[in-house]
C-alpha cells in the first residue's frame, strides 16, 4: 500500500484552487500546485489532517500568534465565533481521498 500525502489547503484570495461557496484556496507549501493524483495525494483545509512537512511548516510559520499576552480572551471570543463558522471549505473537484 502506498502512502497518501495529504497537502494542505490555505484561504488565499489569489489562489488557484476554488472552494464549494467560491473561496479560492493554495496548497501551503506550493501555490501553484493545482491536480492531485488521487492514487497518492489528497488536500485538506484541516492542520490536524495535513500530513505534508512542507505544508505544515508553511502554515506554522503564518500561523504564529503576533500578541501573545491576551491569549486566554482572544481564545474565548474567537471559540464562541467558530462555532457559527466553517473554518475549511473543501475545493469541489478534491475531497479527503483525493478524489
Amino acid at each position: 500500500m502506498s502512502k497518501v500525502t495529504i497537502y494542505l489547503l490555505i484561504e488565499d484570495e489569489n489562489g488557484k484552487i476554488q472552494g464549494n461557496s467560491g473561496r479560492m484556496f493554495s496548497v501551503a507549501s506550493d501555490p501553484d500546485k493545482v491536480s492531485f493524483d488521487p492514487a497518492t495525494e489528497a488536500a485538506t483545509g484541516d492542520p490536524n489532517v495535513a500530513n505534508c512537512k512542507a505544508c505544515l511548516a508553511a502554515y506554522l510559520k503564518t500561523s504564529e500568534p503576533a500578541d501573545t499576552e491576551s491569549d486566554t480572551e482572544s481564545d474565548t471570543e474567537s471559540d464562541t465565533e467558530s462555532d457559527t463558522e466553517s473554518d475549511t471549505d473543501a475545493p469541489a473537484h478534491v475531497n479527503e481521498a483525493g478524489e
